[in-house]
């Protein structure tokens, strides 16, 4: 991990909280 301000560590881990729930939902949603 490069070392980086917390303020930019936060924002790349709610980039890849956002991105697995972008893929994720679909199957989360799914009705069946």
């Amino acid at each position: 991990m490069l070392h980086a301000p917390e303020s930019i560590n936060e924002i790349n881990l709610a980039e890849e909280v956002m991105n697995y729930y972008y893929k994720a939902a679909p199957l989360i949603h799914d009705p069946s």
